[in-house]
C-alpha cells in the first residue's frame, strides 16, 4: 500500500496490490503442509488498483449502503475505492487494503496482520485499533505497509 496525502481533513488514498503467496513458498517454509494434504491458493498478483478506474473515484458499489458496511472503527467497506477518512494512516491502510482484498479474493472468514512497518497477531478486519495502533499521533512510513491475510483452514492428516 502507498498513500497520498489528502486536501481534507484525514483524507487518505492508498494504492492497493494483492498477491497471492505461492504454494511452494509455504510448503518449502513448512515441509509439513505438504504431508497434511494442504492446499495453496492462487499465487502471483491477483489485483492491482493503478489500472482500475473505478478505485479512483466513487463510482463503483453504487447503491450499497456505507453504514452497513462497517469494519469496525476502521470505516465502511463500501465503496471499494481508494480513499478513506481516517485519522490513522496505519488504519486507513488497513482499511483499504480489505476493500482491495475484497475486490479480489473477499475479505469473509479472513483475518489480518500488519507485517510492515511493524507486525501486530492477527486480527479480525476492523479489530479496534486502539488496542493495536501504535503508530497513532506519529508520523507515517512513507505511506508503506504490508498487510497479510490468513484464511483458518483444516488440513486432513493423509494415513498411508
Amino acid at each position: 500500500m502507498r498513500a497520498t496525502p489528502g486536501t481534507l481533513t484525514d483524507e487518505k488514498f492508498f494504492e492497493t496490490h494483492v498477491f497471492g503467496v505461492p504454494w511452494s513458498v509455504m510448503v518449502a517454509e513448512q515441509p509439513f503442509l505438504g504431508r497434511w494434504g494442504c492446499q495453496g491458493g492462487e499465487s502471483g498478483l491477483i489485483y492491482a488498483s493503478e489500472p482500475d478506474p473505478l478505485w479512483h473515484n466513487d463510482q463503483r458499489d453504487q447503491g450499497q449502503d456505507a453504514q452497513s458496511s462497517m469494519l469496525g472503527l476502521w470505516g465502511p467497506l463500501y465503496p471499494r475505492q481508494g480513499r478513506a477518512f481516517h485519522g490513522s494512516d496505519v488504519v486507513a491502510s488497513a482499511l483499504l487494503s480489505c476493500r482491495g482484498m475484497d475486490l479480489s479474493a473477499g475479505v469473509g472468514g479472513k483475518q489480518i496482520q500488519l507485517g510492515y512497518p511493524t507486525q501486530t497477531g492477527c486480527m479480525n478486519p476492523g479489530t479496534d485499533p486502539r488496542g493495536w495502533d501504535s503508530s497513532r499521533g506519529r508520523p507515517g512510513t512513507g505511506g508503506k505497509y504490508l498487510w497479510v491475510y490468513w484464511k483458518p483452514v483444516r488440513c486432513c492428516i493423509r494415513l498411508n
